[in-house]
């Protein structure tokens, strides 16, 4: 891979940026000295988070506490945000949250506010900054995925509906703004303990105390919540940074992966499996779609 470049007169946005992965992405982009647009709910762990990387990295952070289904807010931010700094060279749509729940008993409001969060949420910041992206001719957008981008699962489906259709707005982002410098990536960051679980609405427990699968589903992921964030903060720094990963833009990247295979397939123009069968993207094949 060629030299990576330079992050230390980047601005990097980040949404929740407070706690978990979007700890580990600011703790990153810092270490790259890279100025920080922290965004998150609570104002005393973003304002305990920028002062510890002032200090430790001597960087400019600027914090706002924001719900992120909060369009208007958003918006708000987004233009504090260019006011500010002027330009935006990275934006890392972390926040999120999930619900199990069965379809039949879910609340329609609790379920259509996974929606809101995990994709209406990404998409208005992403829309009220790419404008400046654009005119700058070159930045990164990517948003935190999950093994649930295209898949289904039992108690699940406000969650698998929000990420895939995160990774379809992704797709279609990459086809606007590829060619006008602007790369996007879908990053699936393996099960990371980052409290989600327990966040307020996040497991019906009526449906649970009812449903012992539920209950065994719960647990087995939080069992095997192991997976290491930073993974997946140094891989956002490398493709916002390796010229090759342009290459890569408009796909699903799998953290817990390596790189190096997609970088060996995708190079051989036109010949690689993942162009050749369309690997880490969304389609419905159909019959036709099949060689027999």
């Amino acid at each position: 891979m060629s030299t990576t470049m330079n992050l230390k007169e980047a601005v990097v946005v980040i949404t929740g940026a407070s706690r978990g992965i979007g700890v580990s992405i600011a703790h990153a982009f810092a270490k790259a000295g890279s100025s920080l647009c922290l965004i998150a709910r609570s104002a005393m762990e973003l304002e305990d988070l920028a002062q510890e990387l002032i200090h430790e990295y001597k960087i400019s952070v600027g914090t706002w506490t924001a719900n992120i289904s909060d369009i208007t807010r958003v918006t708000n931010v987004a233009h504090e945000i260019k006011a500010r700094y002027g330009r935006v060279d990275v934006i890392i749509n972390n926040a999120g949250i999930i619900q199990f729940d069965l379809v039949e008993n879910s609340n329609i409001q609790d379920w259509w506010r996974v929606m809101e969060v995990n994709l209406l949420g990404p998409v208005a910041l992403t829309g009220a900054l790419l404008p400046l992206m654009l005119e700058q001719g070159t930045g990164t957008i990517i948003s935190i995925g999950s093994r649930l981008c295209g898949g289904s699962s039992k108690y699940l489906s406000a969650y698998a509906c929000s990420k895939t259709a995160l990774m379809q707005f992704h797709q279609c982002l990459h086809r606007e703004v590829w060619a006008r410098g602007i790369r996007t990536f879908v990053v699936q960051p393996g099960n990371v303990d980052t409290n989600i679980l327990v966040a307020p609405g996040a497991v019906n427990f009526d449906t649970a105390s009812r449903d012992p699968e539920l209950a065994r589903r719960v647990q087995a992921l939080k069992d095997t919540s192991t997976c290491d964030p930073q993974v997946t903060a140094d891989l956002c720094v490398t493709l916002a940074t390796i010229p090759e990963a342009r290459i890569l833009s408009g796909l699903y990247i799998d953290a817990e992966k390596s790189l190096n295979d997609i970088f060996d397939d995708i190079s051989v123009s036109g010949r690689g499996l993942i162009q050749k069968h369309e690997l880490y993207q969304l389609k419905i094949r159909k019959l036709t779609d099949v060689d027999e």
